[in-house]
């Protein structure tokens, strides 16, 4: 709203309008601004579109970089085209690293689609396929006998179970005759 009423302001001079016109509650009167709890106060739009307050400097409340004093960052002696050159050296750099991951996760999902399909053709081709065990004979011709697995084993001989029912003997014999 500020920047369509005050379009040749700059964000510092936004930020100085916003601070001029803000209030602290009524028992924080007389703290320092900015205060830790309560910073510059609460806002007031409306008195910060109409009230009448100089533009100030260029940064408004805030400390101009290049000063002795500033305020956020502590100064490195970096110019600003030395830190447009960091930041795209690390745009790349992240930039590669996405990449590599993107190809990399790429070709672990292509291993595993292309083991997936071998699996099951080789599935196919064992139970049933064209030409398999399961397949139909052709016409005229006789089914193959059924193989013999020669690692199966041989379970015991059946022992009769004693506890086994007995068949119901025939009509007007009784006692059943064993």
């Amino acid at each position: 709203m500020l920047r369509s009423k005050f379009p040749d302001l700059t964000a510092g001079q936004i930020a100085n309008r916003l601070v001029k016109t803000a209030v602290l509650p009524d028992s924080a009167k007389g703290l320092s601004l900015p205060d830790e709890k309560y910073g510059y106060g609460t806002i007031r739009p409306l008195a910060a579109l109409t009230e009448d307050i100089p533009a100030g400097s260029k940064y408004g409340p805030l400390k101009a970089p290049g000063s002795e004093s500033s305020s956020a960052a502590p100064s490195t002696g970096k110019s600003d085209a030395e830190y447009a050159a960091e930041n795209k050296k690390a745009d790349q750099k992240q930039m590669l690293f996405f990449v590599i991951l993107g190809v990399i996760a790429l070709a672990v999902i292509g291993l595993i689609v292309l083991l997936i399909v071998k699996r099951s053709r080789r599935n196919s081709n064992n139970s049933g396929g064209p030409g398999g065990p399961a397949g139909y004979p052709q016409y005229g011709q006789q089914p193959y006998p059924p193989q013999q697995n020669p690692y199966q084993q041989q379970g015991p001989p059946q022992q009769p179970n004693p506890y086994q029912q007995q068949p119901t003997p025939p009509q007007g014999q009784w006692p059943p005759q064993q």
